[in-house]
């Protein structure tokens, strides 16, 4: 079996997390060192101490119906991704737009599109959204990116 290099100054190790340094208070040493015999080593019985809290963590949160209401309750709160400080009308100042914005070629074409359709873009009253003088919807996340870069502006 050939041995697997691991980095740094010649080092080799078959297994490279098969050793770790455990440093504990001395009561706590001296609890292990009683708690080693003959026939068990002491990395053994911290390799059990181990893979007893693993054990012990996995099944405390897996039978925690409180994790699982209060998970609920963090998805109901979670607050929209809307923002609710959307201007009510925009005025087209450029039919063009600055590439540069992450943006699909397509996205441009339609944003660049819905821009010529007229020199005032609407909120629709019941939704985010946001129509052109001929009925063509907006995404308000398009507004927002075209505010940004000044393609249209509020007149407020």
């Amino acid at each position: 079996m050939t041995k697997k290099h691991v980095g740094g100054r010649g080092r080799k190790a078959i297994n490279k997390h098969q050793t770790f340094g455990v440093s504990l208070p001395p009561h706590l040493k001296a609890a292990l060192d009683a708690a080693v015999t003959q026939e068990v080593s002491r990395s053994e019985v911290i390799a059990g101490l181990i893979e007893a809290h693993l054990l012990k963590a996995a099944s405390a949160k897996r039978s925690s119906p409180t994790a699982e209401a209060t998970a609920a309750q963090h998805k109901a709160s979670k607050p929209s991704k809307t923002p609710t400080n959307l201007p009510a009308a925009v005025t087209v100042i450029s039919q063009q737009m600055k590439r540069g914005l992450g943006w699909k070629p397509e996205k441009y074409e339609v944003a660049e599109k819905a821009l010529a359709e007229g020199y005032t873009i609407t909120r629709k009253a019941d939704s985010a959204n946001y129509t052109t003088e001929k009925g063509s919807v907006v995404s308000w996340r398009t507004i927002q990116a075209l505010l940004k870069q000044g393609v249209v502006v509020t007149l407020d």
